[in-house]
């Protein structure tokens, strides 16, 4: 039922089909607590853990400030908590789900070559450099950048290079680097691995990417980027810096805990467009957003509850299986925004499903 939802990736008409999961996911929950069996949610995945707390905290918010948009993180969020949990009770086939993506990314590219008669030489350069590219798609880069990674930890080359394909064709430059340091990582030596595969590694990272999102609107970094690049930060970062001063000068700061789940997305809209109500805007920093709608209390809730203890597997395979997946997940926090791709932590979940340690642990 869930994966109907990359329709979504190739027909935007088809946007709301992402939602199905949480009506498919609710009838098996909700069968586990009537027939009173545990609950199963993995503390080596995390991610059901993770986005439960983003739940709470979204229902908190939408309970003291009703709007649209918080009620649509809301229903993404629980949703993403529904299918973590339906995941333990079936058998997802990981193969029969990179088919399914492959066939509707195919179908969309196609699409996108007959809308645009792009049938002759297209610029592979402008695909890696450009943001405007007519093949772009989050939804695409994302997943295949995840079975990227997976491929690679099954030593499937083959598999590998044809993901790469559809990541290049994708244009998502965050996934290119997410991937790069993630190969680097993988072909790192042991004792840099226990330095980077621990909980407070990054805690401390994600620290300072909110400190360095803080030094983006400053002048100073302004004045860099004109004197040695020749052009704004605004252009340099392609206007994230100018949302990120938009974002701070709504919140404070130095924010301890607040329950204001969507704010960002609807003040940046106000601001852009100038007039209350207007379309949401991105911030294309999920961190940075996390900090500034739930307080530092709520992103450190977040990271927690997504991060086991490296000590929590039983080998160091299965701790850099995780681990990996994880520092590509955390660099796209970093530059998008990958909390509301739902397609993106589905598939998350069931490639941790389909590891060897990915089963067991219950609330």
């Amino acid at each position: 039922m869930s994966f109907i939802s990359f329709l979504s990736g190739a027909l935007p008409s088809l946007e709301y089909f992402k939602y199905l999961p949480l009506a498919a996911s609710a009838p098996t929950v909700a069968s586990v607590i009537f027939l009173r069996r545990k609950i199963y949610l993995d503390r080596r995945i995390g991610v059901g853990w993770a986005f439960l707390v983003l739940t709470i905290f979204a229902a908190i918010s939408l309970a003291t400030n009703p709007n649209y948009q918080t009620f649509v993180d809301f229903c993404i969020y629980l949703s993403i908590c529904f299918f973590s949990i339906s995941a333990a009770y079936s058998s997802i086939n990981i193969y029969l789900v990179f088919r399914v993506l492959v066939i509707f990314s195919l179908a969309r590219t196609l699409l996108v070559i007959y809308q645009h008669e792009l049938g002759g030489w297209f610029s592979f350069g402008q695909l890696l450099i450009g943001s405007n590219s007519y093949f772009e798609s989050g939804i695409q880069a994302f997943s295949f950048g995840l079975f990227c990674i997976f491929f690679l930890l099954r030593k499937k080359y083959t598999y590998v290079l044809f993901c790469l394909l559809f990541c290049l064709l994708s244009s998502k430059r965050s996934v290119f680097f997410g991937l790069l340091v993630v190969f680097l990582v993988y072909v790192s030596p042991e004792h840099l691995k226990k330095i980077i595969f621990n909980r407070i590694f990054f805690l401390l990272l994600n620290l300072l990417w909110i400190g360095f999102s803080f030094f983006l609107v400053s002048g100073y970094f302004d004045q860099l980027a004109i004197e040695y690049m020749g052009v704004s930060a605004s252009h340099l970062t392609q206007g994230r810096s100018t949302f990120n001063a938009i974002a701070l000068e709504k919140q404070n700061a130095f924010n301890f805990i607040s329950f204001q789940e969507g704010f960002i997305s609807a003040a940046l809209g106000d601001a852009i467009h100038g007039y209350h109500g207007a379309d949401k805007i991105l911030l294309h920093n999920d961190i940075l957003r996390m900090y500034l709608e739930l307080g530092s209390v709520g992103l450190l809730m977040f990271f927690f509850a997504l991060i086991p203890s490296a000590k929590s597997f039983s080998s160091k395979r299965h701790r850099d299986e995780f681990f990996l997946v994880l520092i590509y997940i955390n660099l796209l926090l970093f530059f998008d925004n990958i909390l509301l791709y739902v397609h993106c932590w589905y598939i998350t979940i069931i490639i941790f499903r389909t590891m060897p340690w990915g089963r067991g642990g219950n609330i």
